[in-house]
């Protein structure tokens, strides 16, 4: 169940075949997977249960693919044969770690569906500020 929902909130992310693979799109599933926080079912799997069943360095290495797949995003077009490079390895986990981050926020909120809109606001600013390089 844990690997089913992850993969769901990582597909909404980084989707495996995405339609569109501009920096916006990605902002959205970004914002999508945010949403996610808001079902009390995934809320209480996902960012409850799951770390304490498996503890953070099974979560870490499940995340690996996702992580490779919002670095190879945030390469420029023609490094992306090469892989990721160490910046762009780096920054991935950042803005993983900020989306985890407000999944968690949300998760543990007095008033969830108040404060979503806030921080589904704080995040785009942060995405939109790092956004893609050489764009």
């Amino acid at each position: 169940m844990i690997e089913r929902a992850q993969r769901e909130v990582a597909e909404a992310l980084v989707p495996p075949e995405p339609v569109d693979a501009s920096w916006e799109a990605f902002i959205g599933g970004v914002l999508t997977a945010l949403a996610s926080a808001q079902d009390p079912a995934t809320r209480r799997l996902l960012l409850i249960e799951a770390p304490a069943v498996l503890g953070w360095i099974d979560i870490r290495k499940a995340q690996e693919p996702l992580l490779h797949s919002i670095a190879t995003m945030l390469e420029p077009v023609e490094t992306v044969e090469r892989g990721p490079s160490i910046r762009t390895s780096i920054l991935a986990r950042l803005l993983l770690a900020a989306v985890e981050e407000a999944m968690l926020y949300l998760a543990h909120a007095d008033h969830p569906r108040h404060d979503h809109a806030i921080v589904q606001a704080e995040v785009r600013t942060i995405l939109e500020k790092t956004g893609l390089p050489g764009r």
